[in-house]
């Protein structure tokens, strides 16, 4: 995690506002896996400033959609890949509102989304039809809930399951993280 202890740090000292998410966040809740590139998510108001930021650590943009912009130093192998996730700002203020700081080592802490808003991300990512076929997010949702003794009765986050995963993924989430 140093390239992100890194860009984070200095992310902050320039007040560009920021979440970790995607497998460093996995591993900020306790939750031991691989991972190599850094996930933020950010405002698409930051984009700009973020963009400039990550060229000051010689990154570049190697592709870009309306809500992801990827990046990779320009020498290879230096520093890990960054994939910027973009959001309005209607849901920043809402994943901002309830984020965590979690022990990232030393002084070090670090902004996560609330559980259950990993997990809805998590779960959205599971039905894409880009997602990669050997992405974690199925065993990082069922990580999750278990090392977060997250209550699968609860009827609030039931329903976050049902409108991000659908029926299957709570059948599946009953069966084989309980």
């Amino acid at each position: 995690m140093n390239g992100l202890y890194e860009l984070a740090d200095r992310a902050r000292r320039e007040k560009l506002p920021f979440l970790v998410v995607g497998g460093h966040a996995v591993i900020l809740y306790h939750v031991p896996r691989f991972t190599r590139d850094i996930d933020l998510l950010i405002p698409e108001s930051a984009a700009t400033a973020w963009l400039e930021f990550l060229q000051k650590f010689r990154y570049r943009v190697y592709h870009q959609t309306e809500a992801f912009i990827q990046l990779e130093p320009f020498e290879p192998g230096t520093l890990p890949p960054v994939d910027l996730m973009l959001v309005d700002a209607g849901t920043w203020a809402k994943l901002e509102a309830k984020a965590v700081e979690r022990e990232a080592g030393g002084d070090l802490r670090l902004p996560v989304p609330h559980v259950w808003h990993l997990i809805a991300m998590k779960l959205a990512a599971a039905q894409s039809i880009q997602r990669r076929k050997e992405a974690s997010d199925w065993p990082d949702v069922l990580h999750l809930v278990r090392v977060c003794q997250i209550d699968l009765a609860n009827p609030d986050f039931r329903s976050m399951v049902m409108q991000y995963g659908g029926k299957e993924a709570l059948r599946r989430l009953e069966k084989e993280a309980s």
